[in-house]
């Protein structure tokens, strides 16, 4: 049974790992005036960040995964990890 379940474990991470790549190519596809690219790093950090938070919320059968709100915060931390170095954003 064990063995079972990291193999589960593992087909689950391979299955992030897919999507977070997933992500980042189309990322590094979207060059956009004012932000700046994202390294093979910033690619990992922020489609973690965001497969996190969408992960935390399947996990706890979050009702924020319903609400607008949740996806307009998402945006903003995505938004924020794509400013320029050193630009200081509006929080809004």
């Amino acid at each position: 049974m064990r063995d079972l379940d990291q193999a589960l474990v593992l087909e689950r991470a391979q299955r992030v790992a897919d999507i977070a790549e997933q992500l980042g190519q189309g990322l590094a596809r979207l060059p956009q005036p004012g932000l700046r690219t994202l390294s093979p790093a910033g690619r990992f950090v922020l489609t973690r960040a965001l497969l996190g938070v969408v992960r935390s919320g399947v996990l706890e059968d979050s009702p924020l995964l319903r609400q607008r709100e949740l996806e307009d915060e998402l945006v903003r931390l995505l938004l924020s990890l794509l400013a320029p170095s050193g630009a200081a954003t509006d929080g809004s």
